[in-house]
């Protein structure tokens, strides 16, 4: 009896270690869509990006950028950011990474060491790509503020490999080395509200070509002001998303819901003065 259960306790053992072991190995792979190989990745991802060469996939997602060994799956995490990582991109020699995010910020990483090398600052909002040319020596960024920026990477690379210590990343600021800034806004706009019609609140977008004191002023078709939202002052810049447009909760000044029907906006920044008409509808 006791050498029957000495048996099953051995049979026992050796089906759990064994299932742990195939666990360990193998659980990236269970319940794959058909044509997957293998499941990566950690928090949510915005953008992969693959190695020159093939043998690496870095990601950007939101808590940091991951690169990873693209035939094993072995994974390296690099941190430094401050909000989500937006975008990744390798160098044509596929030496060095760079990835930008909400922060406003670009950051340059040794892919082989992992070491932060630099720090590139000159947007005013957050970072939504980035881009090597094909010969390498140029990076390009594009951001919330309607602006691509285009750094000189050789004279950064060529700093980086000085004998300057790089411990500690230095900030480059964007003088000196943006070589240009495309994209820029010429001139102030006002969007159309969305929704619209809309009930019970609505989003105003807009478009500034310089930095300046904002406010909106909601009439109703009488002409009355109904509510005043008052946006501080603004850096240039387009506020078209939800969380950059003005927002009106659809109430007036003594926080009670308005009637439904037509009303009216108007965008002050500066000289400019714009309106447009928007309706509720309940």
């Amino acid at each position: 009896m006791k050498n029957k259960l000495f048996f099953i306790l051995t049979v026992l053992l050796t089906m759990f270690a064994f299932t742990s072991n195939t666990f360990a190995q193998d659980h990236t792979r269970w319940g794959l869509p058909e044509g997957a190989k293998a499941r990566i990745g950690k928090g949510e991802n915005r953008e992969i990006a693959y190695s020159p060469d093939g043998s690496k996939l870095a990601v950007a997602s939101s808590i940091g950028v991951w690169i990873y060994d693209a035939q094993t799956g072995e994974e390296l995490v690099y941190t430094g950011h401050t909000a989500w990582v937006s975008s990744v991109a390798f160098s044509p020699d596929g030496k060095m990474l760079a990835s930008g995010n909400g922060d406003r910020t670009i950051r340059l990483w040794d892919v082989a060491t992992r070491e932060e090398k630099r720090i590139l600052k000159g947007h005013r909002g957050s970072i939504n790509s980035v881009a090597f040319s094909p010969d390498g020596k140029t990076i390009a960024s594009g951001s919330d503020d309607a602006t691509i920026l285009l750094w000189d990477y050789t004279s950064l690379a060529d700093e980086t490999d000085d004998g300057k210590d790089v411990d500690e990343p230095s900030s480059v600021e964007s003088r000196g080395k943006k070589l240009v800034t495309l994209g820029q806004i010429k001139r102030n706009q006002l969007f159309q509200n969305y929704p619209n019609p809309f009930n019970p609140e609505t989003w105003i977008p807009y478009r500034l070509s310089n930095a300046s004191d904002v406010q909106i002023t909601i009439y109703d078709a009488r002409g009355t002001v109904v509510r005043q939202l008052d946006l501080g002052h603004q850096p240039a810049g387009t506020y078209q998303t939800r969380g950059r447009a003005a927002h009106w909760d659809g109430k007036n000044a003594q926080g009670e819901s308005v009637a439904s029907g037509a009303y009216y906006y108007t965008l002050s920044a500066g000289d400019f003065n714009a309106t447009r008409k928007m309706l509720i509808k309940k």
